[in-house]
C-alpha cells in the first residue's frame, strides 16, 4: 500500500520533523519538569496535559504544512500532490491529525490522562478539530507561516481579556462563539458543539474568499 503524498512530503520535510518533534516532546518536558524540577514547583497546562501535543501540532505543524507546501520538495512531490484543493487539505489534515493521535498513548504512559472522562475526551478532541479549521482558514487568508502565527498569539492575548468586559451571565455563550486557535482553545463540553459549527461557518467563509487562488 502506497503512502499518502502528504505522508511523503512531510517525512522528507526536515522543518515539519523538528515542529512535529518539538511538539510531540511537550508532554514528556511537562511530566520531566514535575518529576525531576526544582522541589516545590510544578507546571500546568493551560489545557488538559495530553491535550498539549495535538495543539501544538495545530498550531505550528498544521499552518507550516498550509502556507509553505509550494517550497517543498522537488518537481516530482509536487506532481503527486492531489491537485483538488479539497483533497489537498484534507490530506495535510490526515498529517496533523494521525500525529495528533499518536501522542494519545505516549501522554497515557506518562500518566498525564488520570481522570480524563469520555465527556472531556470527546470535548478535547472537538476543540482540537476546532482549532484546525481556524488555522486553516487562517492560512487559506494569510498564506504565511509567520501571519498565522502573529495571528495566533495575538488572539491568545486577546480573547481572555475581551470576556472581562462582558456580564458574568453572558460569557460561556460568547466564549464557545469565539473560534479557538491552536493552543489558545477554551471550549469545554456542551460549549464544544457550538464552537465548532461557528469554526466551520469561519473556514468556509475563508474558503470563498480564496476561491481564486489555484494553489487551492
Amino acid at each position: 500500500m502506497s503512502m499518502h503524498p502528504e505522508w511523503l512530503k512531510f517525512r522528507r520535510s526536515p522543518a515539519a520533523l523538528g515542529l512535529a518533534a518539538g511538539s510531540l516532546a511537550l508532554p514528556l518536558l511537562l511530566w520531566a519538569f514535575n518529576q525531576y524540577g526544582p522541589e516545590g514547583t510544578s507546571a500546568q497546562a493551560n489545557v488538559g496535559s495530553w491535550l498539549l501535543a495535538p495543539y501544538a501540532l495545530v498550531a505550528l505543524l498544521a499552518p507550516y504544512l498550509l502556507t509553505l507546501d509550494d517550497q517543498l520538495g522537488t518537481l516530482k512531490w509536487i506532481q503527486t500532490t492531489p491537485t483538488r484543493a479539497l483533497s489537498l487539505v484534507l490530506g495535510k489534515w490526515g498529517v496533523v491529525l494521525g500525529l495528533a493521535l499518536l501522542s494519545v498513548p505516549l501522554s497515557a504512559a506518562l500518566g498525564l490522562m488520570t481522570g480524563v472522562t469520555v465527556q472531556s475526551a470527546v470535548a478535547g478532541l472537538a476543540g482540537v478539530l476546532t482549532s484546525l479549521l481556524v488555522i486553516t482558514a487562517v492560512s487559506l487568508l494569510t498564506r504565511s507561516f509567520p501571519a498565522v502565527l502573529i495571528v495566533g498569539v495575538v488572539w491568545m492575548q486577546l480573547a481572555p481579556r475581551l470576556l472581562t468586559v462582558l456580564p458574568e451571565g453572558a460569557r460561556p455563550g460568547v466564549w464557545a462563539a469565539l473560534p479557538g486557535l491552536g493552543l489558545s482553545q477554551y471550549s469545554e463540553g456542551p460549549l464544544a458543539a457550538r464552537l465548532l459549527g461557528v469554526s466551520v461557518t469561519v473556514l468556509l467563509i475563508a474558503a470563498l474568499l480564496r476561491r481564486r487562488s489555484p494553489a487551492w
